[in-house]
């Protein structure tokens, strides 16, 4: 994912329509970038991104420097198009996850004491897991997250797993030519434990320089 949004940042510009969209067609936007700032259409291309937008990448990162320096604003089919550099930011609303927490779950299993399986069951509470805390108590699990709102967690939990399927032993040869039909259903396990809110701690520059770095040039208009 970082490979490709550094790819992104350097190779693309978003176009947002101004007026009706109805009008407006990756077809006729290609064609006013090429009248508007001479460029080949080989050298770029146009998708949807949303009802209103429209995604730009370009061969080379000059071709993108260039049509943003000559195209802030232009007209197709008499409907105004703005043009600003792409972010990851820019279809979805910015927040923070504010506070620093130690957390228990209690009665969550040990087999279940995995960092991806753990990991998973904090981004499904909205948070985002930063270290596991050793513990000598085997129905227990420790563990530090940021979380928006740690006192709305719920206190009960119930997190459904895929059953593994049984190992069946070997497939005879010959003894069928019949492909195997698809199962009806998946069985799953319940397991059920409670959360327990620790302490919420003031953050330190420990847990804090790693996970938010400064990435506010995402959003600066500067065209290297």
């Amino acid at each position: 994912m970082e490979r490709k949004e550094a790819w992104l940042k350097e190779h693309s510009l978003l176009a947002s329509v101004l007026g009706s969209c109805l009008s407006v067609s990756p077809g006729k936007l290609v064609e006013a970038i090429r009248n508007h700032a001479g460029m080949c259409d080989h050298n770029f291309r146009v998708v949807v991104t949303s009802t209103d937008d429209f995604l730009i990448t370009f061969r080379h990162l000059r071709d993108r420097n260039t049509v943003f320096r000559r195209l802030h604003d232009i007209f197709c089919n008499e409907v105004p198009i703005s043009f600003k550099l792409w972010s990851r930011r820019s279809w979805w609303p910015s927040s923070e996850l504010s506070f620093f927490t130690k957390i228990l779950l209690d009665g969550l299993l040990m087999h279940m004491w995995e960092q991806e399986v753990v990991r998973n069951l904090v981004n499904k509470l909205d948070g985002e897991l930063v270290e596991l805390i050793p513990t000598k108590d085997a129905c227990c699990l420790g563990l530090f997250s940021w979380f928006k709102k740690p006192l709305d967690l719920l206190q009960l939990i119930d997190v459904e797993v895929l059953e593994k399927a049984s190992a069946g032993g070997p497939r005879r040869e010959g003894t069928s030519s019949l492909t195997p039909s698809a199962p009806r259903a998946k069985p799953t396990l319940v397991y059920c434990f409670i959360i327990h809110v620790e302490e919420v701690i003031d953050p330190t520059p420990l847990y804090t320089s790693d996970i938010f770095p400064d990435d506010n040039f995402d959003d600066n208009d500067v065209v290297h």
